[in-house]
Order: C-alpha cells, then structure tokens, then sequence
C-alpha cells in the first residue's frame, strides 16, 4: 500500500488578458459576449465545432478577475457538475460569475454565443 502524503497547492495563471478600459466592467450580456469574442476563441483549448463552457469570475465591482474555461464538449451536449463551475469562482474568490455557453449549429457551421 502507497503511503499518503498532503501536497501543497499553488493556484497559476496561464495567461495574461488584457482588457480594453470599456471592457473591464461585465454587466450586460453584450459586455458578456465581447469578452468571450476576444479571449474565449483565441484561447488555445476552444474548439469552435463544439460545445463550450466557461466561467467568468467578476469582482464586486462586475469587473473581471478571469475566466476558466470549464468544459469542452461535442457538437451539441456538455458535461459539466456544478462543482467545477464553483471550485473556481470559490478559490479565486469571486464576488460574482456569468457562465458563457456558445451553441453550435452543426448542419449550419456556425456557432452562436
């Protein structure tokens, strides 16, 4: 039997996004879809042929931390517990999430947020 051994935990950021100042601030869903153009579809993991899911973390000011993205799926389900939503917005200590889904229209190849 393997012995058990506590690790310690250091949480990193993978990338810098910088925000243009108008954009700092999420409080409508069109800030919401801005965001996701500029930094969702440049991100290394999104696959725009499928169904994606990710977090923005805001502040209490609704001005962005980040975002995780959370899920990659198929063409059109995802898998996702609550848990990987919440664990983040909870160690990063978010005031406040948007959760942002695209639906990918597979017969007309395009993908909506």
């Amino acid at each position: 039997m393997k012995d058990f051994n506590p690790k310690e935990f250091k949480l990193v950021a993978l990338r810098e996004c910088p925000l243009p100042q108008e954009m700092q601030i999420c409080e409508q869903p069109s800030q919401v879809a801005d965001y996701w153009r500029l930094h969702i579809v440049t991100h290394p993991y999104f696959n725009p042929d499928c169904e994606c899911l990710v977090v923005l973390l805001l502040n209490t000011r609704r001005r962005v931390k980040g975002h995780h993205l959370v899920t990659i799926g198929t063409m059109d389900t995802l898998l996702v517990h609550p848990r990987e939503i919440f664990s983040v917005a909870v160690t990063m200590k978010a005031a406040a999430i948007a959760l942002v889904h695209n639906l990918c229209a597979a017969a007309h190849k395009r993908c909506y947020v």
